[in-house]
């Protein structure tokens, strides 16, 4: 009988993968609430019923998503971390690294958050963020029309990505929505990383 679907090789999971899995799954779910402190090294390892480099590993890869922190000098373990813009920021440059993720559609989603995000500002904005967007906006158009570059210099396109970085996050900011600036912070800050490494490429 001729095979309808064609499958790929079984690809064994590391045991360290399982404790991210557990632990990811109950810091997001809430059953580790933020701020607290996880087991130690000791304690995981029983818990787990695994050797302690695995526990190293696990916590590692923990650190590196951003749920995590060590807490020096204390007996017990690492602390979970609230969410921020760099924990998100780090799973969108992992998922276009890995091409499960295009740009096209992280530039997308950026200009839905900015819609989203302009609507609330504009009614909920103060004074103080008001003027720190348009000196945002009139720093953007002097370089863009040429204008001198800081200290005198010839300006450059990260003062431009600059300036129009921090008009975005006071929108957002502006926007009184923590998800929204979370979630733009993040995307900002990929597609910058992003734009950066094709410079560098492109000059090396």
């Amino acid at each position: 009988m001729t095979p309808t679907h064609s499958f790929t090789p079984a690809v064994p999971v590391l045991t360290y993968q399982r404790i991210v899995e557990q632990v990811e799954s109950a810091i997001l779910s809430g059953e580790i609430p933020v701020g607290t402190q996880l087991s130690s090294e000791r304690d995981l390892m029983v818990q787990f019923g695994v050797s302690r480099p695995t526990v190293r590993e696990a916590l590692r890869v923990l650190q590196s998503m951003g749920l995590i922190e060590p807490k020096p000098g204390t007996r017990g373990g690492p602390v979970v971390l609230a969410p921020s813009p760099e924990t998100l920021e780090r799973s969108f440059r992992a998922m276009l690294g890995t091409a499960s993720l295009g740009l096209a559609e992280l530039v997308q989603f950026r200009i839905v958050l900015d819609g989203s995000a302009s609507e609330l500002a504009a009614v909920l904005h103060t004074d103080e963020q008001l003027e720190r967007m348009r000196e945002a906006v009139t720093r953007m158009r002097e370089v863009a029309e040429g204008g001198s570059g800081t200290g005198g210099a010839q300006p450059s396109d990260a003062e431009f990505a600059d300036a129009d970085l921090a008009f975005h996050r006071t929108v957002w900011e502006a926007s009184g929505n923590q998800v929204l600036q979370l979630s733009g912070q993040a995307v900002s800050g990929a597609l910058r990383a992003l734009v950066q490494r094709d410079l560098e490429r492109g000059s090396g």
